[in-house]
């Protein structure tokens, strides 16, 4: 890592790191954490994928889900495309009208609203 003054410092800090996780029910998990993966400057992603489905989000597109499923006819089997900003989703319609995205700020109200929910029902 180079400093204001082009030398060379101390990294002191992982560069990739994976871990395999087994949960409760017996499913596993893949997690993975890099600074290499270029041309990612802020991914953070979530996929799961299933025997019949599969889903995956990404942060730098939130408002948007990719599902796939296995018993689509052949022909149309792939990754659909779900903008998640229609009002019967849920958060979207607490914001604007439908195709108006929500944005990274809006999490954090999202999660004060859970918070005091969780507080209000025990």
């Amino acid at each position: 890592m180079y400093g204001k003054s082009g030398t060379k410092g101390k990294v002191d800090v992982d560069d990739a790191s994976v871990f395999i996780a087994r949960f409760e029910n017996g499913a596993l998990g893949t997690f993975e954490a890099t600074r290499f993966a270029g041309g990612n400057k802020n991914g953070k992603r979530f996929e799961i994928n299933g025997e019949k489905a599969s889903i995956r989000w990404d942060l730098v597109n939130m408002n948007n889900l990719e599902v796939y499923f296995a018993d689509d006819e052949p022909g149309l089997q792939g990754y659909r495309l779900i903008n998640c900003t229609e009002e019967h989703h849920p958060y979207a319609g607490a914001y604007w009208p439908a195709a108006h995205i929500i944005g990274y700020e809006h999490t954090f109200i999202n999660l004060v609203h859970e918070l005091m929910n969780g507080i209000a029902k025990g």
